[in-house]
């Protein structure tokens, strides 16, 4: 009756991993799959195909300094790793567009040793196998990249542009402005320190004429 109940908790608990939309594996002690999850096809491959190899064959080589060595986690509890940003590389790898052929997980994994986590400071405890869980990222990053890329163009614009704004102590007379050192100085130089503005001289019609009575009357 135990085996049999077992049994069905056994598939049961298949069932709801057949399910995740993560990709759920399992690493023996030399880093070779044990088990890998159906999600996995979202890569290319399926689980049979990649059972018994090494699990950092699907990781980007520039990536394996971030994990324990061949990603065989043996910590637990919180030592162990948790949302760790690394690159799947898909069965396709011959893509022309490299950024397709790749996707951004969050890996999550622990350790599984034969005592409990309470006991695991045990001299006598032997580690069974390393599991975790991969997160599909890669939309959420492309996002935060895109939103990275919006926040500093915008930065640069508003860099690039000031306005003017409030009140300007301006002389009624010379038309000189009080800047903001208390100094008195032209309204071009002002405006043109504080804005992109910039000016090309000519006269108006009153000006003209009064300036220059004989050409303009």
């Amino acid at each position: 009756m135990f085996g049999r109940t077992y049994l069905l908790s056994e598939d049961h608990y298949r069932s709801l991993v057949d399910l995740s939309p993560d990709i759920i594996y399992r690493l023996d002690k030399e880093g070779r799959i044990l088990f890998i999850s159906n999600a996995v096809g979202q890569l290319g491959y399926d689980p049979e195909e990649l059972t018994g190899k090494l699990f950092e064959e699907i990781v980007h080589p520039d990536d394996h300094g971030k994990m324990p060595a061949h990603f065989v986690e043996r910590r637990v509890g919180g030592r162990s790793t948790r949302r760790m940003e690394i690159r799947f590389i898909k069965k396709n790898r011959t893509i022309q567009n490299y950024s397709l052929a790749q996707v951004t997980v969050e890996l999550t994994s622990r350790g599984k040793w034969d005592v409990s986590d309470a006991d695991i400071a045990n001299p006598r405890k032997r580690f069974l196998y390393s599991q975790g869980v991969a997160r599909d990222i890669t939309e959420r990053k492309l996002m935060e990249e895109e939103r990275e890329k919006l926040i500093v163009e915008l930065k640069e614009a508003l860099f690039r542009i000031k306005t003017l704004s409030g009140l300007l102590p301006i002389c009624s007379s010379c038309k000189r402005i009080r800047n903001e050192e208390g100094r008195w100085e032209p309204l071009e130089d002002y405006i043109r320190k504080h804005s992109e503005a910039e000016f090309s001289h000519t006269i108006c019609p009153q000006c003209a004429k009064k300036t220059y009575p004989n050409y303009f009357k």
